[in-house]
């Protein structure tokens, strides 16, 4: 059992940039409840937030039924300015440290097309410490869609990061690009074991440094199962 007291905070970055860009909105706000929410409501370890960031600049009318019944807050974010900084993982931090309770913060950076295995948050839980630092898992898989094509994965530089970081002090998982973070967050890698999945889709083709090998469809299934009907599972 962890002792240490802290709050977890899942933030995904959803339409940041494209609020005006309805179709490409509507389309990824599909995936979002096919994929990555399926994935926040499987989690075994409930006692988490989850938090949206979304532009602005999005209609109320485009954004109510792709977050309708999901169990995330919204956090409505300005788009980047030219010659400037995003301004947005300021507005994550300050939001974050508003909702904690806790003298330590976990924030988990989860892309809107991917997904988490149903552990995932219950080993972070487990995993943290009071130390400043980012914990990940290297496993993992791909999948195309929609021919539904898998790989098993291990990603030197995963996206799935979690920060641990003392509250008041705090700058998220998104204080810097997901291959540069463990140069201010220490890495601690807690497994090899599959605990992500990437969708790769057509907007998505690029997926970084990756080391795959081909896996059966119903090895994968006993991880990502939920995520389809029972004619899906072959």
């Amino acid at each position: 059992m962890n002792l240490v007291s802290f709050t977890h905070v899942i933030a995904t970055r959803f339409n940041i940039g494209k609020g005006t860009n309805a179709a490409w909105t509507k389309h990824r706000g599909q995936l979002l409840r096919q994929y990555c929410a399926k994935g926040i409501e499987a989690q075994i370890f409930k006692d988490f937030r989850w938090v949206l960031l979304v532009d602005e600049n999005t209609p109320a009318a485009v954004l109510a039924p792709i977050v309708k019944g999901l169990p995330c807050d919204i956090l409505h974010v300005g788009r980047l300015q030219p010659g400037k900084r995003p301004p947005w993982p300021k507005k994550l931090a300050a939001w974050c440290k508003q909702q904690a309770k806790t003298d330590w913060l976990v924030t988990t950076r989860l892309d809107s097309d991917d997904v988490l295995h149903p552990k995932y948050m219950a080993e972070i839980a487990a995993a943290v410490r009071p130390k400043t630092e980012s914990l990940a898992f290297l496993g993992g898989y791909l999948i195309r869609v929609p021919e539904n094509r898998v790989i098993s994965v291990r990603k030197t530089t995963t996206n799935f990061q979690s920060v641990v970081e003392p509250t008041r002090d705090a700058h998220t998982a998104y204080s810097a690009p997901h291959g540069r973070i463990r140069l201010r967050y220490p890495p601690r890698i807690l497994s090899v074991w599959p605990r992500w999945l990437i969708v790769q889709h057509g907007e998505n083709t690029r997926v970084g440094d990756l080391k795959v090998k081909p896996i059966r469809w119903n090895v994968f299934t006993r991880d990502f199962g939920f995520l389809f009907s029972q004619a899906d599972k072959r």
